[in-house]
């Protein structure tokens, strides 16, 4: 009995999967519907009932190619996107939910919101404020090809993700970091990285190991 009871209670437990900082990684689920996980993630579902219920959870970025089937759900703190099958990223940092369709329609449930994205579609939710734009016709989102790309986006929001692509802090002095930047970096070599999003902003830098300080000219 006690053996059954471990067995039962392992078998149930939910899958998760997390990245560390300078990290992706890509998974395959139970129905061939392929995961690629942007870094410092964390992805759940559980492997038991996954035929039954394709649900998981998210904490992160993450970019979906679905298989088709039953319906897919990948809840975040900030909403859940819903879809039959398909191909979309999901976004879920600091209580913004950002969701891009790029194959088929993706349903994004927010509150007491159900909006119905189509490809090329893209919408953003925060503080119950809902954006939506409106995209060229790429194939899958930058960041799966190795680079980080952002259109008017706050600076700060530029180093957040340039310190989880490159496992470094960056401090800024004399910098206005809600000042918007659009632009982007590679992820595999950290001086052209750096000087491509400090160079357009005017900034000069230093670097002191795995510190980066940006200060304006």
């Amino acid at each position: 009995i006690i053996t059954l009871g471990v067995f039962y209670y392992t078998i149930t437990l939910d899958t998760s999967i997390t990245t560390q900082l300078a990290k992706t990684e890509t998974i395959v689920l139970p129905d061939n519907s392929a995961v690629v996980i942007n870094a410092d993630s964390e992805l759940s579902y559980n492997k038991s009932s996954w035929n039954a219920h394709r649900n998981l959870t998210l904490d992160g970025e993450a970019y979906f190619k679905v298989a088709k089937g039953e319906k897919f759900t990948v809840e975040t703190q900030g909403g859940s996107i819903t879809v039959l099958g398909t191909a979309f990223n999901v976004r879920y940092r600091n209580n913004k939910l950002e969701v891009t369709c790029f194959e088929g329609s993706v349903k994004v449930n927010a509150g007491s919101s159900s909006i119905v994205l189509a490809p090329t579609n893209k919408v953003i939710i925060e503080n119950d404020k809902i954006t939506k734009k409106y995209l060229d016709k790429d194939q899958s989102p930058s960041w799966v090809e190795g680079e980080s790309t952002f259109v008017s986006m706050p600076f700060i929001d530029v180093i957040r993700e340039f310190e989880r692509q490159y496992d470094v802090h960056i401090e800024t002095q004399n910098i206005d970091s809600a000042i918007l930047f659009t632009g982007g970096f590679k992820h595999h070599d950290i001086e052209i990285a750096i000087q491509t999003i400090s160079s357009p902003m005017r900034l000069t830098y230093t670097k002191e190991g795995k510190k980066i300080i940006l200060s304006s000219e």
